[in-house]
């Protein structure tokens, strides 16, 4: 693009010292190097580039404060997921929200919620993650030796009508922030009979649950580990 803007601007210092003959010489030039439409080169030639930079057009700002505002709450609820899940959530739990009271926002900005993009919210969402410190860089081979010793089974190895193969989940009490200490139940499923058996432990830490476990006596059964949180439990 830069050289084809450097010969257009001295095609065109020639092209405007030329008579009609001349003219039409450096258009089929002109046309034949550049590829471009003669109409087009006729206009570009008759009023030569400016020089130095575009000036980029500023953005119309379309979601006002109450917009983010919502977003950002929704955003919350569901705990942060990017702009790709935001969009698919918005789309289908945006009434629920508001029904439930969860939300609180007016039609008109409900329904700029519904039709915002993923790319814009991320977009809207970059100054909130970076106030918070949400940038997470994960590199699953940081702790490849550790991963190596834990047996791990996928759902697909897993035989759903056999008794003993327990998920275990970690669900947080945390509410909306998960800073400081916060009670965690440690949530245990039986996969074949859907048999459930809780135990709440004060911190999470590998002594309490240790002991949490050891209480309800899962440690000889086939299990599949997982956190979950819970936003609105306090």
């Amino acid at each position: 693009m830069n050289a084809r803007r450097q010969y257009l601007e001295e095609v065109g210092k020639e092209y405007n010292r030329a008579d009609k003959k001349g003219r039409s010489r450096l258009l089929n030039e002109a046309e034949k190097r550049t590829g471009l439409n003669r109409k087009y080169l006729i206009r570009v030639l008759n009023h030569p580039l400016r020089p130095g930079p575009r000036k980029r057009r500023k953005r119309r700002v379309e979601y006002g404060a109450a917009v983010v505002t919502a977003l950002i709450e929704v955003w919350d609820i569901f705990e942060q997921p990017c702009g790709q899940r935001m969009e698919s959530v918005l789309r289908s739990e945006l009434d629920r929200l508001r029904k439930l009271g969860e939300l609180r926002c007016s039609n008109a900005v409900a329904g700029q919620l519904r039709k915002i993009s993923a790319r814009t919210i991320d977009r809207v969402l970059g100054r909130e993650k970076r106030i918070r410190h949400l940038r997470r860089n994960r590199n699953p081979n940081v702790q490849r030796l550790i991963y190596q010793k834990v047996p791990v089974k996928v759902a697909a190895e897993w035989d759903t009508s056999e008794v003993g193969n327990v998920q275990v989940d970690f669900v947080a009490h945390c509410g909306r922030s998960t800073g400081g200490d916060y009670i965690h139940t440690i949530s245990a499923v039986d996969i074949a009979t859907n048999w459930w058996e809780g135990q709440a432990i004060a911190v999470r830490s590998q002594r309490t649950a240790k002991e949490g476990l050891s209480q309800k006596d899962l440690r000889g059964a086939t299990a599949c580990t997982r956190t979950s949180v819970c936003p609105r439990s306090g």
